[in-house]
């Protein structure tokens, strides 16, 4: 998002949940840690502060 790159490290996997938005599908391997549901509506619910937060992230208004 914005233009910014992202390498996170997994560490202690074993305690890390990992999030989806469709419980039923397939994450192969990581099937049993992705076990965090994304709540959609609240994205959307709050769109316009997510975008604007990101707007001054990128412009360097804010840190």
């Amino acid at each position: 998002m914005a233009g910014f790159s992202c390498s996170p490290q997994l560490a202690d996997l074993p305690d890390q949940k990992l999030w989806r938005i469709d419980p039923r599908a397939d994450y192969g391997p990581l099937q049993h840690i992705a076990r965090g549901r994304i709540a959609l509506d609240k994205i959307e619910r709050h769109w316009d502060d997510i975008c604007r937060i990101i707007a001054s992230i990128h412009t360097g208004a804010t840190w």
